[in-house]
């Protein structure tokens, strides 16, 4: 059994913990972090996470004082459980020893070898809800990796474009808007987004909204991506037969259900960039795989705000199917395995067989028309 420890100690200078590690006879990667659990956690999991995929182990953990060890408890066991993709229950795969020595608490998590099945701490895709994207389960990346071999797509199949199909969209292409209240409701397919810091940040709205600052095309984009989530609702789209759309610019009033479009102000330029940018943002920092390359993923388009002056769109951002698999993540999925007690990330590729993929099923690269 491979063994890690996890310090939650600021300092490696205390030899009192080395020693009671000494007794509990363990060797393994020390990761000295910080004593704040919301800081760690990140860290543990990927240590447990590495046991599960391997041949179990223990994960040793120090805490300043006996009291930490219930606030661990609650914010640590619902993710362990859900790092259990077989069958088996929580008391079959994890327990626990507490060690106690006047200041020195620790306790040793011990982690069964044998679980069926690949563990995966994020899968970093998502799936589409009507309340805007959710995280998928073991069963069903399974099954879409089981749909994209078996179902391959048709060379002949157009993904230039495609309606919604479920609540068609209020905003069709080349077509104009109206900046007043109308109805639209968000689902599976539409989700909308509007950038506004309060009325004490109204400067810093306008200026991302009208403003004339060199490099506000950029922010605005970022904002988009890291904000928003496009990314996010990217993957969780392209798993739609129809697509999906995400609107920039519309604001949603959730007393009136009905969307108020505000827009941005954009000119030739700035729209030809933001493309651009989106374009190579997909294709720079996410990670795509699938049989085939994807054609066109995204199209970007800018809705004309008729009551506004001259140059005022909202941007919509159109996702086409893709049959395949969208990762927001360049990286690919989260999942760890141990190697000599170091933490390590099992590689895509493998990653896929485990999941019933085949050798085909590889990275694409984007292609734009």
């Amino acid at each position: 059994m491979a063994d890690i420890i996890v310090s939650l100690r600021s300092t490696p200078s205390c030899d009192r913990c080395r020693e009671l590690e000494s007794q509990q006879c363990l060797k393994g990667n020390i990761l000295y972090l910080t004593d704040r659990l919301e800081k760690c956690k990140e860290e543990f999991f990927k240590a447990m996470n590495a046991l599960i995929n391997g041949v179990g182990g223990h994960v040793i953990v120090h805490a300043n004082n006996v009291r930490f060890l219930g606030t661990f408890d609650q914010q640590v066991d619902k993710k362990l459980k859900e790092l259990l993709h077989d069958s088996s229950y929580f008391h079959e795969n994890f327990s626990r020893k507490l060690i106690i020595d006047q200041h020195h608490v620790l306790f040793k998590v011990k982690v069964r070898s044998g679980n069926r099945g690949l563990s995966t701490l994020k899968f970093n895709t998502t799936e589409s809800l009507n309340a805007g994207r959710g995280d998928p389960t073991q069963r069903q990346m399974q099954r879409w990796i089981e749909n994209i071999i078996s179902e391959p797509s048709s060379d002949d199949e157009d993904d230039t474009d495609s309606d919604n199909g479920v609540d068609c969209p209020v905003f069709e292409r080349d077509v104009e808007v109206t900046s007043s209240g109308m109805p639209f409701l968000e689902n599976l397919c539409i989700q909308a987004k509007d950038i506004n810091f309060g009325p004490k940040n109204k400067g810093k709205t306008d200026a991302l909204r009208k403003g004339y600052d060199q490099g506000r095309i950029e922010k605005l984009t970022k904002h988009f991506w890291d904000v928003f989530g496009l990314p996010e609702y990217i993957t969780a789209f392209s798993k739609i037969a129809t697509g999906g759309s995400v609107y920039f610019g519309v604001e949603e009033d959730t007393k009136h259900r009905e969307f108020k479009c505000n827009g941005f102000r954009l000119t030739e330029n700035d729209r030809r960039e933001m493309k651009r940018s989106i374009e190579r943002k997909v294709c720079d920092t996410m990670l795509w795989v699938g049989l085939s390359p994807p054609k066109n993923p995204v199209i970007v388009k800018f809705p004309t705000v008729i009551t506004r002056e001259a140059d005022w769109y909202v941007v919509e951002v159109k996702v086409n199917y893709y049959h395949g698999i969208a990762f927001h993540k360049e990286r690919g999925p989260d999942a760890y395995t141990c190697n000599r007690g170091q933490v390590e990330q099992i590689e895509v590729p493998k990653w896929i067989s485990k999941y019933g993929g085949c050798v085909n099923l590889c990275k694409q690269m984007p292609q734009f028309m």
